[in-house]
C-alpha cells in the first residue's frame, strides 16, 4: 500500500531497500556508563541528539558519515555527520543506499508514519513501509528547500527572543 501520491518520475521503494544496517551488536556503550563530558558523544535513542559522553574510543562507529540513527523503542531519527559511540539497546545505524542523498533520505525517513507500539521494537515494521524515491537532483533541490525553510524559522524565533528581551528591558524601565 503506497501512502500518497508522488510525481510520475519518482518511485516507491520498501524501506529496507532503501539502506545498509551498520549496527555494530559489540560497540554499545551503556546508559550507566555515560560521562557528563568526554572525548566522544554517544548517541542513542533519546530525543536529545546527543545522550552523554565516554573516552573509550574502542567503542568508536567505524565507517563513514552521516549515517541516520534510528531509536527502535522511541522512534527517534537522528542525523548524525561527527565521530560517535552508539548508545545501548534500542539503537539501528542505517547508512542510505548510494541512490539516496543522505540528508533526503534522513527527511523522507522522517516523514515515514511508522506506528506506535509503545516501548517495543520498530524495525520489525520496516518490512511492510515505503519510502518515496526521487531522481537524485530533486533529492538535492528538496533538501535546499528544507534547510532554507528551517533557517527561515530559525531566524524567526530569533526575532521572536530578541522582541520578548527587548520587551523585559521596556518593562524594567517603565
Amino acid at each position: 500500500k503506497k501512502p500518497y501520491k508522488i510525481p510520475n518520475n519518482w518511485c516507491w521503494l520498501n524501506l529496507l531497500d532503501s539502506f545498509e544496517n551498520k549496527t555494530d551488536s559489540k560497540k554499545k556503550i551503556r546508559q550507566e556508563d555515560y560521562l557528563s563530558d568526554g572525548d566522544y558523544a554517544v548517541v542513542d535513542q533519546g530525543k536529545e541528539l546527543i545522550g552523554g559522553y565516554t573516552n573509550d574510543k574502542s567503542f568508536l562507529f567505524i565507517g563513514d558519515t552521516p549515517v541516520i540513527v534510528f531509536g527502535d523503542h522511541t522512534r527517534c531519527i537522528k542525523y548524525i555527520d561527527f565521530p560517535f559511540v552508539q548508545g545501548a539497546d534500542g539503537v539501528k545505524i542505517l547508512k542510505p543506499k548510494k541512490f539516496y542523498n543522505k540528508k533526503c533520505f534522513f527527511y523522507a525517513l522522517k516523514s515515514v508514519k511508522i506506528p506506535n507500539m509503545g516501548y517495543r521494537r520498530h524495525y520489525p515494521l520496516f518490512k511492510n513501509l515505503f519510502i518515496p524515491l526521487p531522481p537524485l537532483a530533486e533529492q538535492q533541490r528538496i533538501v535546499n528547500r528544507i534547510e532554507s525553510l528551517f533557517s527561515k524559522l530559525d531566524e524567526a524565533k530569533q526575532r521572536i527572543q530578541d522582541v520578548l528581551d527587548s520587551f523585559e528591558v521596556r518593562k524594567a524601565v517603565i
